[in-house]
């Protein structure tokens, strides 16, 4: 059986980030689109 890979980059934006650097769990929404 073949399996259906799928990969894709998401560029993280500054405006998605928190002071530490790290992206916001709100953010995942967006990128899901």
């Amino acid at each position: 059986m073949n399996t259906f890979h799928f990969h894709t980059d998401v560029s993280v934006r500054f405006a998605e980030t928190d002071a530490q650097g790290v992206a916001h769990n709100s953010a995942y929404l967006v990128w899901f689109e």
